[in-house]
């Protein structure tokens, strides 16, 4: 865990900025019922045999000759025979008459469609929780929809311009903020600002657009990927750096797989303590995933792909003697892309770094 007293302080920039669903999956359709069986044809009946020819009559045998002694007159030559008449040809049997084909048997009637799930009853992703990990409260309204598939951002959301945040090496400039059509695009880049940072990159927020408290935020997004890569997704309270501050998702994108969720509580610019936990994506963060959190009054549960795998509570913060600053106001949100100092957290780019580089944010959704 990386020194959060060093590492993760922001102070509030010298120019402040601008002010800144998904439905369940669909329910499988219901099973087709089978046709019913059609019935198998009746047999054919055998045709009659042909009855077998009369056998024909034997030749008349020749009459036998005298023995010897006065030659006996020939006997006459016994008559021929006449041939027996062919036997008449016994009539073909009759065909059997041909078996009625069986009637087809009815078709089974289709099953009936089973009813489309509803898409969660346009309800909030499910989220798997740990073994030993505490309830969370369900939210089940979609309060905000935030899509960043048009041609400009969605009401409430601003790119922060020409103000650094204290970070080290990046100034926040509203041309680095873009919109592809199907997300917005927020692009680090190595370019020396008026105020002499060496880096100029993206920032979103809703700072004075839209605030709440309590419920599920769910951002989908993906990264680029680079040792000095720093992005993250994020919600402070309105008086910041009074109160308190989450990280929904942050990801030193030199690593491809990790992900951190934190909580920190504030003093002005001091840090009061900081906790983090990681998380590991199942497949790498330049692809789609959803950064979630869930806010309840006491309790914060981070998830990856609606897979939890972080919680902390205020009565953990109350046992290590730390305040609770996350159950008194609202707070907005905010997506940014850094690119690290050399002593901040995760190190500067190296020689295989590549810059302009990109993250893409799809959309983020609040249920309360």
């Amino acid at each position: 865990m990386p020194d959060l007293n060093v590492t993760l302080l922001r102070v509030p920039p010298s120019k402040p900025s601008t002010r800144g669903s998904s439905g369940g999956s669909a329910g499988t359709g219901g099973f087709s019922g089978s046709g019913g069986s059609t019935g198998s044809g009746g047999s054919t009946g055998s045709a009659g045999s042909t009855a077998s020819s009369a056998s024909t009559s034997s030749t008349g045998s020749s009459g036998s000759s005298d023995p010897s002694g006065s030659s006996g007159s020939s006997g006459s030559a016994g008559s021929t025979g006449s041939s027996g008449s062919g036997g008449s040809t016994g009539s073909s049997g009759s065909s059997g008459s041909s078996g009625s084909t069986g009637s087809s048997g009815s078709t089974g009637s289709s099953g009936s469609t089973g009813s489309t799930g509803s898409s969660g009853s346009n309800g909030p992703p499910t989220i798997t929780l740990r073994s030993g990990f505490a309830a969370v409260a369900g939210y089940p309204t979609l309060a905000k929809d935030f899509e960043f598939s048009g041609s400009s951002l969605p009401s409430d959301w601003a790119a922060g311009n020409d103000f650094n945040w204290g970070y080290a090496a990046t100034e926040w400039m509203g041309s680095q903020v873009s919109m592809t059509g199907s997300s917005a695009s927020l692009t680090a880049t190595q370019k020396t600002t008026n105020d002499g940072f060496p880096y100029e990159s993206g920032w979103l927020s809703t700072s004075g657009g839209y605030s709440f408290q309590y419920g599920m935020v769910d951002y989908r997004a993906k990264m680029p990927a680079g040792q000095g890569l720093w992005s993250g997704l994020w919600m402070i309270n309105p008086g910041y750096p009074t109160t308190g501050e989450i990280d929904i998702s942050e990801q030193l994108l030199g690593n491809l797989r990790s992900v951190y969720g934190s909580a920190h509580a504030w003093n002005g610019n001091t840090q009061l303590w900081g906790e983090t936990q990681t998380g590991t994506l199942t497949s790498d963060a330049t692809g789609w995933h959803d950064y979630q959190l869930i806010w309840q009054p006491g309790l914060l549960t981070w998830a990856i792909d609606g897979v939890a795998y972080a919680q902390y509570s205020k009565a953990q913060a109350t046992a290590a003697g730390q305040n609770w600053p996350f159950d008194t106001d609202s707070m907005y949100l905010i997506a940014d892309l850094a690119v690290a100092g050399p002593d901040e957290w995760g190190g500067p780019p190296n020689a295989a770094s590549v810059l302009p580089a990109s993250m893409q944010l799809q959309y983020v959704k609040i249920w309360q």
